[in-house]
């Protein structure tokens, strides 16, 4: 769905990368938190 919209659209195709780059930049920062909470072994058990 995404890859199809971001394809088809014309007008407003910079904001959606935009947007796209901030989705992709919350899971990474996401991603780092949890593994930063594993390392510390407050979220491994």
């Amino acid at each position: 769905m995404g890859a199809g919209f971001l394809i088809r659209d014309g007008s407003r195709s910079r904001r959606v990368l935009i947007s796209l780059k901030v989705r992709v930049a919350l899971a990474a920062l996401l991603l780092a938190l949890l593994g930063y909470g594993y390392t510390l072994g407050g979220l491994g058990g």
